[in-house]
């Protein structure tokens, strides 16, 4: 299981979030740590080819906004007898903001993997991560349209600024948030 160095920071009782959340499979894996909460946290919002490149929302599997709603509604059922899971639709960067400071102690961020979102959601994580949380994420490696390995500019720019060690490992990274 390649995400099983992020999962391994997951202690019981602990306050999770998932951003990026697409057919929900990491979020079982997620749920198998026993978490408190999980915070489930996505648009499941298609947007057009030609503004962000062919991606599974746009185009790849879903075809328009009928689709994604077809997958929040499966999300919805196939979570509906779990009280640990709330859903939280929209954009991380209009969500993030609103959520309350130190309350989560793992974050996972596989939204939006343009440089610009990555970053915004690594800054918004800190602010709600609790000292001594977890801010993980996935593809690092991963590629635009471009050939640009945009995740993992934003990473190392959210390190450089905010003089974070982060530990990398099959794509995926761990950042233990010291405050």
């Amino acid at each position: 299981m390649i995400r099983e160095f992020p999962l391994s920071y997951i202690k019981s009782g602990y306050v999770c979030m998932e951003i990026g959340v697409w057919v929900g499979s990491f979020s079982n894996e997620i749920l198998e740590k026993n978490p408190r909460i999980l915070y489930l946290l996505d648009p499941w919002l298609f947007q057009e080819p030609n503004d962000v490149g062919t991606k599974l929302y746009s185009g790849i599997v879903t075809k328009n906004q009928i689709d994604m709603d077809n997958i929040y509604l499966e999300n919805i059922k196939k979570f509906a007898c779990n009280d640990k899971v709330k859903f939280l639709k929209g954009k991380s960067d209009e969500i993030l903001p609103k959520l309350n400071e130190e309350f989560f102690d793992w974050i996972y961020i596989d939204g939006n993997h343009e440089e610009d979102f990555v970053y915004r959601d690594l800054v918004n994580s800190l602010r709600i991560i609790k000292n001594g949380g977890y801010i993980n994420g996935d593809d690092v490696l991963w590629k635009n349209d471009n050939g640009i390995q945009t995740v993992k500019k934003a990473l190392e720019k959210f390190v450089k600024d905010y003089k974070v060690n982060c530990s990398v490992k099959d794509g995926q990274f761990v950042i233990k948030i010291l405050k």
